[in-house]
């Protein structure tokens, strides 16, 4: 994916989702919902954004 700023930031934490269909890496898309579900587990929370052209991941603790 070439422009950071076309992400869907809130789908990328659903199980399977893939940025970039196109890219024949392997993975199966279950990294992120894995942090997430992880997060919840402890209490936290986990969130993305784009800021200035560059994905944000940010883990919080409650």
């Amino acid at each position: 994916m070439e422009h950071p700023e076309e992400l869907d930031t809130e789908r990328l934490f659903q199980r399977f989702y893939r940025a970039d269909p196109s890219r024949h890496t392997g993975g199966a898309g279950l990294g992120l919902a894995s942090v997430k579900g992880l997060m919840e587990k402890m209490g936290g929370s986990v969130s993305a954004s784009v800021h200035e052209g560059c994905l944000v991941v940010a883990l919080y603790f409650l």
